[in-house]
């Protein structure tokens, strides 16, 4: 988890990388809580598979039936799991709900051919999309105690619910599709009043895709550049208020994908027309204006060579994510470790530097602190005094 700051600590991250084994490309969709973890897997060109990793447990494909393709997109406290597949003999590509080893096919609405489920809350309430893939647009919808239900969007003729909060509350997007130069809307639906949550200024679209606890969102929106190209940036609602989320160095777009009570947000980075990314992987993690790429963030020794995707972030901090070791793409629990004592310009390690760092700031007016940068005013008083002297001091060489 994330220690609170303190009389002794800066707020500092680092992140010890758990690599979940799967002699597999794979991907990390979602936790909960309690650290499991769902996604899908892929071994030597086949078809995906929806996978769980209990924490502290091997990870493990989903017992889902006969089934073509599948991926699981979220779990709950619960470890009710629920995704996506492609089932032998039950027509077109549905949604599914896993709990204690029983698949529940969800089905969908009279005279359509498929569905998707993206986000379970807590009360088992299941949210995603269903639709005929023939002759009507898709329409976000809830599912109830196995009975779908749409939401009936003021804006259409689309819509995707792709996340629900523990109050019921869900977010996604209405209108014809949140991308390239389409128009779709964010939204927040709350017990039948739907929200519209707005496109930032010179922007064709946007989408939410989380939503915390505490009721703030994530999202992505596209602008169009001076080539012409469509580009995504990742964005936050929060008071009222959007805010962009900007890009990390050497790359055009971002992605918001998670978000916890804190605001922070994590997601990942790439560019368009496939440019080259930068080494070390796009994932990242925003809070109070500043992103950092997680790559940047990792512990010595974690042994990554690339963090590509963070999907999203507990409460105490803990990220799901994939990356890399050299091969394919692999599932990544990454958990923040806690802070060293009287360490004040996060380099892991409490001496001479944090000494000196207290001493050219030292006055009743503590330097801004930023986060992931550490802050002289350890102590949070603001001011760099002899209190903040001595935490360094009893934290020398930690």
């Amino acid at each position: 988890m994330f220690w609170p700051a303190n009389a002794a600590s800066a707020e500092c991250r680092r992140y010890v990388a758990t690599v979940i084994q799967f002699n597999c490309t794979t991907t990390t969709l979602a936790l909960n809580e309690d650290l499991d973890v769902v996604g899908r897997f892929a071994c030597a060109g086949g078809n995906n598979r929806a996978f769980v990793a209990y924490y502290r447990q091997a990870q493990m494909a989903l017992n889902l039936g006969s089934q073509i393709d599948s991926k699981a997109e979220d779990i709950n406290t619960g470890r009710q799991i629920v995704g996506t597949a492609t089932f032998v003999g039950l027509g077109g590509f549905q949604g599914f709900s896993y709990l204690n080893g029983v698949t529940t096919p969800l089905g969908w609405l009279v005279g359509h051919t498929n569905s998707q489920a993206e986000g379970v809350s807590d009360a088992g309430i299941i949210v995603g999309m269903t639709a005929n893939t023939q002759v009507g647009p898709q329409l976000a919808c809830r599912w109830i105690d196995g009975v779908v239900e749409p939401l009936n969007l003021p804006i259409g003729p689309s819509g995707f619910a792709n996340a629900i909060d523990p109050a019921g509350r869900i977010v996604g997007w209405m209108g014809d599709a949140p991308n390239g130069s389409f128009f779709a809307e964010a939204f927040l639906w709350d017990n039948g009043t739907v929200t519209p949550l707005g496109i930032p200024d010179g922007a064709v679209n946007s989408e939410a895709n989380a939503i915390s606890d505490s009721g703030q969102i994530c999202g992505t929106y596209t602008w169009t550049d001076k080539k012409g190209d469509f580009i995504r940036r990742a964005v936050v609602w929060r008071d009222g208020r959007m805010i962009p989320l900007g890009t990390t160095p050497g790359y055009q777009r971002t992605y918001g994908h998670g978000i916890n009570d804190s605001g922070e947000v994590v997601g990942y980075s790439d560019n368009a027309n496939l440019a080259p990314s930068v080494p070390g992987g796009g994932a990242f993690i925003w809070r109070d204006g500043v992103m950092r790429r997680l790559f940047s963030l990792l512990a010595p020794g974690s042994g990554l060579t690339r963090v590509s995707y963070a999907y999203d972030i507990t409460n105490s901090g803990h990220i799901a994510s994939s990356g890399s070791q050299g091969q394919g793409n692999r599932s990544v629990l990454l958990s923040p470790l806690p802070p060293k004592a009287g360490d004040i310009n996060c380099d892991w390690v409490t001496n001479v530097d944090d000494l000196l760092g207290v001493i050219n700031t030292w006055g009743p007016d503590a330097p801004p602190e930023e986060p992931f940068s550490g802050t002289p005013d350890l102590d949070r008083d603001g001011a760099v005094n002899v209190d903040d002297l001595l935490a360094v001091i009893n934290g020398w060489g930690g």
